[in-house]
């Protein structure tokens, strides 16, 4: 889990953390200073325990505007208590909270696009997110998992041990395609690896006890 208490920027420029007080850092990658932290409010306030950034928005710019004005990303922020965070540091605001199954705990996050998000938690269910309207718009439960990324709209890996590759259907509920093995212990981090023929057929995974990260 310590792995996904850092996130890169999609640029790179930036590298957030989050520490077991919630507190979240932003540093400038070039040139290794801090850029600023964010303290969510007490009342939000809950031991974190995972964090990612999304895919960028590239915005439409109708005149000049500094350097990285028209890209931003936004970071979610998952906790032991069932909630997540969105928070945006360029605006340095937190622009919403989601609901995941309090009190159990969200174990991992997978963007897809900039405004959908999917969530793991200790309960063993997935829910598709609706960032900018805070709605459910999927919730399946899975056959047990730590680690999860998302390949496209329907199509997730979840791990844990083994690795599952399985679909949502249309009326509810999970169809497994394929199961990969290979990994030593649990599995840490998932990552789509998408190319430009196949955008959502390969993902990277690792493991604490393996010396490797897998292609499948």
């Amino acid at each position: 889990m310590q792995g996904k208490f850092y996130s890169f920027s999609p640029s790179g420029e930036k590298l957030s953390q989050v520490g077991p007080d919630g507190m979240v850092r932003v540093w400038d990658t070039a040139t290794g200073v801090l850029d600023h932290e964010y303290q969510p409010a007490s009342h939000l306030m809950a031991k974190p325990s995972c964090i990612q950034y999304s895919p960028q928005v590239i915005a439409k710019k109708k005149s000049k505007q500094a350097r990285g004005e028209g890209r931003s990303s936004v970071l979610a922020v998952a906790t032991l208590q069932g909630t997540v965070l969105v928070y945006c540091p360029e605006k340095r605001e937190l622009l919403a909270t989601l609901h995941h199954s309090q009190p159990q705990a969200v174990v991992d996050l997978a963007w897809l696009l900039p405004t959908v998000l999917f969530t793991l938690s200790a309960d063993n269910t997935v829910v598709k997110w609706n960032v900018l309207t805070g709605e459910r718009t999927a919730c399946v439960e899975v056959r047990g998992g730590s680690s999860l990324c998302a390949l496209n709209g329907r199509s997730l890996c979840v791990a844990k041990s083994g690795i599952e590759h399985i679909v949502l259907q249309k009326k509810g509920g999970v169809k497994v395609k394929k199961s990969f093995t290979g990994h030593t212990s649990t599995v840490a981090q998932l990552l789509p690896l998408p190319t430009q023929s196949h955008p959502d057929r390969y993902f990277l995974s690792c493991s604490p006890d393996d010396r490797f990260v897998y292609a499948w």
